[in-house]
């Protein structure tokens, strides 16, 4: 709001205004008394209503679920390769079980159970281990 126009009939006092828009949307308004020669002028720029603080914080919230999904895809990547590895086991494990000795059976179920319950739990450093695990033995079985 311009301040300072003198008391005058509608229409009589000459305002001078300008407006200035550049590249980023902000607006610059000039307006000038010709009479009295006062100048005022307001910049108004687009808003959100979110505070810097505010787009900080979702920004980061932002980047946070990025790596969590990230994260998540590896994992459930890694988890579907040991998952193969560990089915090839089984496979071999139920095609040998009837001429395997019982101390061999129960090293075999033992090493799939904690192979399933690390699949289950889906840590990546977990599972990423196991693969390597789960690998070596089955080169050990020379499947």
């Amino acid at each position: 709001m311009l301040e300072g126009i003198r008391l005058a009939n509608a229409g009589e006092p000459e305002i001078e205004v300008s407006f200035h828009i550049d590249a980023n949307g902000i607006v610059q308004v000039s307006a000038k008394d010709l009479d009295t020669g006062k100048e005022q002028s307001i910049r108004v720029t687009m808003s959100s209503g979110l505070s810097e603080d505010e787009i900080e914080s979702m920004k980061s919230n932002a980047q946070a679920m990025e790596v969590k999904l990230k994260d998540e895809e590896e994992s459930e990547a890694m988890a579907q390769k040991n998952e193969l590895l560990l089915h090839k086991i089984r496979k071999y494990y139920l095609d040998k079980k009837a001429t395997l000795a019982p101390e061999e059976i129960q090293k075999m179920e033992t090493f799939m159970d904690h192979a399933n319950a690390v699949i289950q739990q889906k840590q990546i450093d977990e599972l990423k281990d196991l693969y390597v695990k789960l690998n070596d033995y089955l080169k050990n079985l020379k499947v």
